[in-house]
């Protein structure tokens, strides 16, 4: 073989060995060919992905449900306001029905009258009575009353003291009623009452019961004895607006 022929053969074989090199597996040229589905295009970069319609029926359906059940949740609220408030209506008229009862049925220990005046052990002076009464309908129980008497209005207090006893006088009746008998006012003092004109005395107090319902009531009362225009040897004895008052008028005051 001559020179030129093997040189050519030489060429001839050196493109094979370089398609070897660049694909030494042997694959063919051109894409690969692959198992897997083609990937679908996204051309404008919007997705073609479409829930089923019963995805959204179930979507619609929770959405709903939610809905219905905050409805449902705002009705039960504004029904508990409204049993509340008719819950609380309800309970005042019942305080007021009650206490209409307790005022209708309950004992009324008041002064009535002046009934008179005694002599006091030894000549020693006077004492005034003034007659009490029940005009409730039911008892009026642990009775108390005091009477005392000044000369002076600023020393009759807004207030008397309750007596410190052991037992008390028990139980007023409806309808009955008793006496309070003042401390005694001595002579000399009855004296000035008819020598000095215009030189009264006060004579006070109060009485004190519970009634049946478990309250405590007070009732006070004050006479002024002041000698007679016509007569200085006589005493008249006059209701007096000074402490002259009751429980149930100084709550409504405040009230």
């Amino acid at each position: 073989m001559s020179e030129d022929q093997k040189s050519k053969d030489g060429e001839a074989e050196t493109p094979d060995k370089e398609n070897q090199a660049q694909n030494p597996r042997g694959m063919a040229d051109g894409p690969l060919k692959t198992d897997l589905p083609p990937t679908p295009s996204n051309k404008g970069g919007k997705c073609n992905h479409k829930k089923p319609v019963h995805e959204w029926v179930k979507y619609f359906v929770e959405i709903f449900g939610i809905l219905g059940g905050l409805v449902g949740l705002i009705v039960l609220i504004f029904q508990y306001c409204e049993a509340a408030k008719t819950t609380k209506i309800l309970s005042g008229q019942l305080k007021e029905m009650q206490a209409a009862r307790t005022l209708d049925e309950r004992a009324w220990v008041l002064p009535t009258t002046y009934s008179g005046e005694t002599t006091a052990d030894n000549n020693s002076g006077c004492v005034f009575n003034f007659r009490y009464k029940n005009t409730g309908k039911t008892p009026g129980l642990n009775l108390e009353a005091v009477c005392y008497w000044t000369r002076e209005i600023g020393l009759i207090p807004k207030r008397d003291g309750y007596p410190s006893v052991t037992e008390h006088e028990g139980l007023c009746a409806p309808g009955e009623g008793g006496e309070i008998q003042s401390a005694v006012v001595p002579a000399k003092i009855m004296a000035d009452i008819s020598n000095t004109p215009n030189s009264p005395i006060y004579l006070f107090g109060t009485i004190w019961y519970d009634d049946v319902f478990g309250f405590h009531h007070w009732s006070q009362f004050c006479f002024k004895l002041v000698a007679s225009q016509i007569n200085k040897n006589i005493v008249n004895v006059v209701e007096f607006q000074t402490h002259n008052s009751c429980d149930d008028d100084e709550a409504n005051q405040a009230n």
